[in-house]
């Protein structure tokens, strides 16, 4: 049975960039190569690639620039990098990365990356205690104090007027919200936020800490607890 494979689109003036991966990325899926910022700009507005594979060695800065233009369900990104750099995984997920990879070698790691951003491109999923249970209908408003989340539109106000906010973030308020006073560590956070993918609890707090810039109104509801994860109490940190 013929299957549509998905477009990918590796980004990379190297011309060794995946090299040892290239034969089974052409085999199983829709590929194109572009060598300068440039032509994959052109090659993403124009073939519309499901996901961006980005030399994170070379293109460190290209990630906001695509994320810019193309929002987590129109387009995934993966940042990879050979070479060691202690702020480039932060970098990548400041920037807008779905996913960062490090050295790659096992090829599959690649592969269930993309298929994983693919399913969720196609059917955006919350958190688990945020989805509608069985037979019932998913819940039009998720509130606390003067929030107001609209799942369905993917869309968050605040005190009336709408915060510009990414999927990440989203996942992340919806996930604090329906888990009032409950403590979620950073493994919790990573399997159902991040859906177990690689990412150091460094860059999860980073992560937090972006949300609570964001929504400030939230900031003092989400209290760091010391070496087990974070809760989110509407008492605030005062009462902590």
């Amino acid at each position: 049975m013929n299957h549509t494979k998905h477009r990918v689109l590796i980004c990379s003036p190297q011309a060794d960039f995946l090299k040892n991966h290239r034969m089974d990325l052409d085999n199983d899926f829709d590929v194109q190569f572009a060598a300068t910022e440039e032509i994959c700009q052109f090659l993403a507005k124009d073939w519309k690639p499901h996901i961006v594979l980005i030399d994170g060695d070379s293109f460190g800065n290209f990630t906001s620039q695509l994320r810019q233009a193309f929002t987590y369900s129109q387009m995934g990104l993966i940042v990879i990098c050979q070479k060691e750099g202690i702020f480039k995984e932060e970098f990548a997920f400041r920037s807008g990365a779905d996913h960062f990879i490090f050295d790659l070698k096992d090829y599959k790691s690649l592969v269930w990356r993309i298929v994983s951003l693919v399913r969720k491109m196609q059917n955006f999923e919350l958190p688990v205690k945020a989805q509608a249970t069985r037979g019932s209908e998913a819940p039009s408003t998720i509130t606390f104090k003067n929030i107001k989340i609209y799942p369905q539109d993917f869309l968050v106000k605040c005190n009336g007027r709408v915060i510009k906010i990414t999927p990440i973030q989203f996942k992340l308020l919806v996930a604090f919200i329906t888990h009032e006073d409950q403590l979620l560590s950073r493994q919790w956070l990573q399997e159902n936020i991040w859906e177990g993918s690689q990412i150091s609890p460094r860059s999860i707090d980073a992560q937090i800490s972006k949300l609570k810039k964001v929504v400030p109104e939230i900031g003092n509801h989400i209290i760091n607890v010391y070496g087990q994860g974070y809760v989110l109490t509407p008492e605030g940190r005062q009462a902590a």
